[in-house]
């Protein structure tokens, strides 16, 4: 299974990849839609183990071949394909991550890739997924505000089970962990159990960014603290 995607080129012309099954959380900043579209048009999952999530407007992904086989779905433009609800399709992930933490749990291993490599022997084999938003905006300003809530406690405990988040906002995402936070408090709670004292403040603290500009250069930040990277367009 390949997962590399391709970010941009480097000032000599050589392609950059990153790995997205080594990234918790990406985070994906865009000014025009076709930046977006140059990164969702290299998703090939679908020789995975396990179906992916996808919450996107029919716009985006009319040239996936879309099929239920591969993705768990709710497209907002056209209802009748997959899940009804966003919230359905979420608390479904959340159910399938409580699913995983039990199978792990009952085989002792905690660690994801760790039972990814005896998967041949392992009665129930695991994959990579992939949790896939066009706009993460439209998730948190949606009722319910429970909505918001699960969405953050997918990016928390997804990626030790192997569910990784993949979402992207063409409006700046800077206050979307302060707002949760004030509409939930328990999130402080939860922020303070995964990453200690004091907790993270920013959605980019949970996760590595990519970031378009209206000039063409293309900037991957790794984490919080890291200097970022820049490249060329693709």
């Amino acid at each position: 299974m390949n997962t590399n995607l391709l970010i941009g080129k480097d000032s000599s012309g050589a392609d950059q990849y990153i790995d997205l099954s080594k990234i918790p959380v990406l985070i994906i900043s865009y000014c025009e839609e076709i930046q977006l579209k140059s990164i969702f048009s290299q998703f090939n999952f679908f020789d995975l183990v396990n179906k992916n999530y996808l919450i996107s407007n029919t716009r985006i992904f009319k040239d996936w071949s879309l099929n239920k086989d591969y993705f768990h779905l709710f497209m907002r433009d056209d209802p009748k394909i997959g899940f009804e609800t966003r919230i359905d399709l979420i608390n479904h992930l959340l159910e399938g991550i409580i699913n995983r933490q039990k199978i792990m749990k009952k085989k002792k291993i905690i660690d994801f890739e760790r039972y990814v490599s005896l998967n041949i022997w392992n009665d129930t084999k695991l994959g990579h997924q992939f949790f896939i938003v066009d706009d993460v905006w439209d998730i948190i300003i949606s009722k319910p505000v429970k909505l918001g809530l699960n969405f953050i406690m997918i990016l928390l405990y997804g990626p030790k089970v192997g569910i990784h988040t993949i979402f992207a906002s063409a409006i700046s995402y800077r206050n979307i962990l302060e707002q949760l936070v004030n509409q939930h408090p328990i999130l402080t709670i939860e922020l303070r159990k995964k990453y200690g004292f004091p907790e993270p403040k920013k959605i980019s603290e949970l996760g590595q960014e990519l970031i378009f500009t209206p000039e063409g250069f293309v900037y991957y930040k790794k984490s919080a603290i890291s200097d970022l990277l820049k490249y060329y367009k693709i």
